[in-house]
This record gives C-alpha cells, sequence and structure tokens, in this order.
C-alpha cells in the first residue's frame, strides 16, 4: 500500500518525474533508516517526512526570476563537486601550460593536436577507471548492510593487487612527483618576478630572491591537510589562465611576431613528438590529487537526486562527472594558451612563452598588460604550490608513519610538527629550484615521462587488471589495455630521449 501511495504521487523536481523506487531506494541507504510505526510496519506519512524535498531551491543559491531554465548561482561549497572540478584542474594546469607553445614548436602543429586529443583521452580514461578499480574495491571491503568503507587511495590499491609491504612504493611515487612539481612551480616564480622586476629596473637581475620571498606565502597556503579549504585559490588560478589566454589572442591580432614564418604542422622528429607528449601528459595530470578529492568528496545535497541513492554509489558517479568535466576544462585551457602562443612566435618559441613579448615585438598596452599577467601568473603558481604541496607532505607523513608501530598517535596531526615539516619541505625544494636555474622543460619532460607515466599508466593498468572490471566484455578491457600501453610507450620513450639528447648534447 505504502509503494502503490508512492506511485500514485510521485516527486518532481524541475518538471522531472522520479519514480517511486528511488524514492523507496533512499529508505535503504546506510545512513538513512526505514521509519516505523507502532506495529513494524512503515506508514505512508512518515515516508513523506524521510524523504527530501527535491523541489526546493538549494541553501546559498541565487535565483534569478524568469531566467530560462530555472538559472541558479550557488555558493562554492567545500568538497563540493565544482570545488573537486577546480581542484583538480588547478593542480594539472597551472604555469605549466607556458611550455606548451614550445612543445608545439618541437614536434608541429599537427602532431601537437593530436597529442592533446590523446593525452586528453587517455587521462579520462585513466583516471576512470582509477575510480572504478578504488569503487570495486570499496565494494568488496565494505558490506551493503554497513556503514561504507574509507575509499581506497593508491597504496591501499597496491597493497591489494601486490600485497601489504608495497603501499610505500607509491606513497614514495606521489611524494616525488609532487615534490618534483612544487620545484617546477618556484622556478616559475623567479623568472616571473625577475623578469617583470628587469623591467621596470634596468639590468638583469637574479632568480633567487624572488624564490626565497615567496616561501611565506606557500608556507603559510600549504600548511592544511585539506584541499578544500583552497578551492577559491583553484577558482583563481583558472580565472588568471582564461585571462592569458585572451591576452594571448589579443597579442596574436597586435603584435609583430614571426607571422610571417610558414606554420609548421608536422616536424619530422620522433623525438620531439614524444617531448611534446610527455609536456601534455604533465598539463593533463589531475591523479596527484584524484584520490585526496574523492575521499573528501562532500555528501550529495538533500535536495539533489543522488541524495536518494546510497553514498559510495553517489560518490562513484560524481568522481566520473568531475573527471570528465576537468578534463574537459583542462583541454580547453592547454589549447587556448597553446595555439596563440605558437602562431605568434613560431620558431623563436622560448620555454616560458611570457618571455618572448618585448617591446620591439609588441605594443605598450600589451606589455603592460603581459606585465599584469606576470604578477597574476606569480600569485596563482604560489597558490599552485600548495595544492601539489599538501598530497605529496601527506605521503610523505605515510612513510613516516610505517616505520612506526602501528598503535602509535600520528604526531603530524598537532600544529607544530605539521608546521616544522612543512618549513622543511619548501625550503629544501627552493634550495633545488635555485640550483636547477632554468631548465623548465626538462623538468617536464622528465616528471611527464617518468612518474607521470607510472602514476597515469602503469599502475592504472595493474590495478584494472587485478579488479577484474569489464571481464564479460572484452573488447573494453582490450581497449583500455591498448590505451596504457600506449601512454607507457610513449611517456617512458619520450624521458629517454630527453636523457640521451643531455647526454650526447
Amino acid at each position: 500500500a505504502t509503494l502503490q501511495n508512492v506511485s500514485q504521487a510521485p516527486l518532481k523536481r524541475h518538471g522531472r518525474r522520479l519514480p517511486a523506487v528511488e524514492v523507496m531506494g533512499s529508505l535503504l541507504r546506510e545512513d538513512r533508516p526505514a521509519p516505523k510505526s507502532s506495529d513494524g510496519t512503515i506508514s505512508a506519512t512518515e515516508l513523506s517526512v524521510q524523504t527530501p524535498d527535491l523541489s526546493a531551491s538549494p541553501p546559498n543559491s541565487l535565483r534569478f526570476r524568469n531566467a530560462p531554465l530555472g538559472l541558479e548561482l550557488r555558493k562554492l561549497t567545500r568538497s563540493g563537486v565544482r570545488a573537486s572540478v577546480f581542484s583538480l584542474c588547478s593542480s594539472a594546469v597551472g604555469s605549466g601550460c607556458l611550455t606548451l607553445p614550445h612543445a608545439i614548436m618541437a614536434s608541429g602543429l599537427g602532431v601537437s593536436l593530436v597529442m592533446l586529443a590523446t593525452s586528453s583521452a587517455l587521462t579520462f580514461l585513466s583516471a576512470l577507471q582509477l575510480v572504478r578499480c578504488s569503487a570495486s574495491l570499496r565494494a568488496r571491503t565494505s558490506p551493503i548492510t554497513t556503514s561504507p568503507a574509507p575509499v581506497p587511495t593508491w597504496a591501499p590499491l597496491l597493497e591489494s593487487a601486490c600485497g601489504a609491504r608495497s603501499g610505500a612504493i607509491v606513497d614514495l611515487i606521489l611524494a616525488v612527483f609532487g615534490f618534483g612539481v612544487v620545484v617546477l612551480y618556484f622556478s616559475f616564480i623567479g623568472d616571473f618576478l625577475a623578469s617583470l622586476f628587469s623591467s621596470v629596473v634596468a639590468g638583469s637581475h637574479a632568480r633567487w630572491p624572488f624564490i626565497c620571498g615567496s616561501l611565506v606565502v606557500t608556507i603559510a597556503m600549504g600548511f592544511p591537510n585539506d584541499l578544500g579549504a583552497l578551492r577559491y585559490a583553484s577558482v583563481f588560478i583558472i580565472g588568471v589562465l582564461v585571462i592569458l589566454s585572451l591576452t594571448s589572442w589579443a597579442a596574436l591580432a597586435w603584435c609583430s611576431g614571426l607571422k610571417a614564418e610558414p606554420v609548421v604542422w608536422i616536424e619530422s622528429s620522433p623525438k620531439g613528438a614524444l617531448q611534446s607528449f610527455c609536456t601534455f601528459i604533465f598539463t593533463q595530470m589531475i591523479h596527484l590529487n584524484l584520490f585526496t578529492v574523492f575521499e573528501s568528496l562532500s555528501p550529495p545535497h538533500a535536495w539533489s537526486p543522488r541524495s536518494l541513492h546510497p553514498r559510495a554509489t553517489a560518490d562513484s558517479d560524481r568522481m566520473q562527472n568531475i573527471i570528465l568535466f576537468a578534463v574537459m576544462t583542462n583541454m580547453l585551457i592547454n589549447l587556448n594558451l597553446a595555439l596563440p602562443g605558437y602562431l605568434l612566435w613560431r620558431s623563436n618559441t622560448k620555454q616560458d612563452y611570457i618571455l618572448n613579448f618585448t617591446e620591439d615585438a609588441c605594443p605598450v598596452w600589451i606589455i603592460y598588460a603581459i606585465r599584469a599577467v606576470e604578477v597574476l601568473l606569480a600569485l596563482i603558481t604560489a597558490c599552485g604550490i600548495p595544492i601539489n604541496l599538501v598530497p605529496s607532505r601527506q605521503g610523505l607523513v605515510r612513510l613516516i608513519r610505517r616505520c612506526m608501530p602501528a598503535d602509535s598517535p600520528d604526531p603530524f596531526e598537532g600544529i607544530t610538527l605539521r608546521l616544522l615539516l612543512t618549513v622543511v619541505i619548501c625550503t629544501a625544494l627552493c634550495c633545488i629550484a635555485i640550483a636547477a636555474g632554468g631548465a623548465v622543460n626538462d623538468i617536464i619532460n622528465i616528471l611527464g615521462g617518468t612518474l607521470s607515466t607510472l602514476l597515469m599508466f602503469v599502475l592504472p593498468a595493474l590495478f584494472y587488471w587485478k579488479s577484474g572490471l569489464d571481464a564479460d566484455r572484452p573488447k573494453l578491457r582490450l581497449l583500455s589495455y591498448f590505451g596504457f600501453m600506449l601512454g607507457t610507450l610513449a611517456g617512458f620513450g619520450g624521458m629517454m630521449l630527453t636523457v640521451i639528447g643531455k647526454f650526447t648534447g
């Protein structure tokens, strides 16, 4: 009788009919027990009380009257879907996008467009399979009748595939990769501010004072353990990159550059093609923060249709949407930064194409705009450091914890030790960035060809194989393995050619 009453008065949200099965499904969630009356049966009245009001407007929202499609502006909630998309995008694109025009010059415009599309598709495939493997392991370790287990991250996935002691390997990889990205960002800060200061005060100036000066900001922002606290910094990073892309397109129309040179579509250089792939892979690398976002994802809102689903199912579905939006956003940002930069400077494109903008080639107002963008880039790079520093420090802490007794408390939960560890890490990486000089492209090629390849292709292929997913769909399984193999060969191949080129001159 209860099912019949619900089916006769189905809920609606924005004109969409919700079936009674979904309404009853909300009662089967692990965190929402079914209400019972005195005789032990479920009454329709009590059922309506427990059912979320999907027709209500979300809290903290701004609804526009007579707006098409019921347009609403909602507050950027901590660890929500939109904040998670921004976090993944900002951890991938960042200042590394400034090397993309140089990557196009090394491989040709046509080859680079293929590399961009391929790297985006492989990034989506890899991240999607990682989330599916994590959800599969979570379902196996968490019975339906209990609360969902914590999200299995890199270490539990590797331990389930290769044994209990193997988790330390992936923690080490995550820490080293994140620290390498932080070194790269420190180098960008030095380049931006030294170039800006040289344009104001005549003469060349050293990079190290600006890199050391950025420690104050990076240590303060890298202290929290939750990426949700940095959600507005992520929005700021994406906004600055959009401004930079618009400025680059304007410079293409007004600067002289080398637009008279022919566009090179295919550069006959396998080394350039593989290095271009490594660069695009590096700027699509959302995997470092993937599980950090997954395990901190907030529950669905009461007004959301996904609140009717079990929490584990809702989180997995939302993560798939987050990955899709993040990959598409990264691809659009990369395309709109790489194209105008290469088409303007062509064969003279530098590793950091911002350094190509000079008063001899561009109008004064473009130079002023670029200098303002350089200040913003220095700020977003300082914001990007903690976004990559937090998961790397967590990986280092997990390594330290493995050397301690299992029942001992985590000493880094306290403020003092965590602050001291953050200061030591940032200071050490700052010194490495000063010693590395301006070898930005080489750092990207090595990171993209080694650790990015391991995290994006090798380990996901291993997890996918051990999980048994898609065993009844051999064609899909074969296609996934082909994508993993293609990314692995291209990544390691580009890294080897970079190293060989350094030793052979």
